[in-house]
């Protein structure tokens, strides 16, 4: 098992090379240029190429990879664009709100996918199972940006139940936070509720195939 584990780790490390070249090459493949984008297109060529050359971006290819993976390990994840801030202090700054909205959808997702997957695998073929059917499979074609969109007029534009964007930290204010967390949160969880309530259903019905279990005891 530790020998399994080892090689597995180990081969983290090339796939997470590759994943960096990929990513790097991708980005110079998109077509455009990014300080020109930046300045717009009124901007002299001498302070493009000033801007260029601050950026680095007028190096070889090999030499700006080079520079940019070798400052990952200390976390120097480079400068914007725009404000020419650092960017690992702005990510820093928003892995609260983040790690927040992804706990509120996860259990807004397990509250909601859970409990209808698992009365759907115990009532196979009721009218339940196939209300809950229908409902997965709109929830599995339904993208989330569009979902999103779609309460954010709703409730947020049109009913001004809820405030459509924003943000409030909870040690500030815990109410208020929760005020603008409840639509983001569910939006992910009414996403992502389908494919747990699925899984749950599948497992409920491969369980109830065993010969231990009596549904009718």
């Amino acid at each position: 098992m530790l020998r399994y584990t080892l090689y597995r780790l180990l081969l983290f490390v090339p796939l997470l090379w590759g994943l960096s070249v990929v990513v790097f090459v991708y980005i110079h493949l998109i077509p455009g240029d990014p300080v020109q984008a930046m300045v717009g297109p009124s901007a002299s060529q001498e302070f493009v190429a000033q801007l260029r050359e601050e950026f680095g971006l007028n190096r070889p290819l090999l030499v700006q990879y080079v520079d940019w993976i070798s400052g990952l390990p200390a976390g120097d994840l480079g400068i914007t664009f725009r404000s020419r801030q650092p960017i690992a202090p702005l990510l820093l700054a928003r892995i609260p709100a983040t790690l927040e909205l992804a706990l509120a959808g996860l259990l807004i997702a397990l509250l909601v996918g859970l409990p209808s997957g698992i009365l759907a695998g115990l009532f196979k073929n009721s009218p339940f199972d196939h209300l809950f059917s229908i409902v997965s499979l709109a929830g599995y074609s339904m993208p989330l940006f569009w979902l999103g969109t779609l309460l954010m007029v709703w409730l947020g534009v049109n009913w001004k139940v809820l405030p459509s964007q924003g943000y409030v930290p909870f040690t500030q204010d815990p109410l208020k936070n929760l005020q603008y967390l409840v639509l983001p949160a569910f939006s992910l969880g009414l996403g992502l509720g389908p494919y747990l309530g699925r899984m749950a259903r599948a497992a409920v019905m491969e369980a109830g195939q065993e010969q231990y279990v009596d549904y009718g005891a």
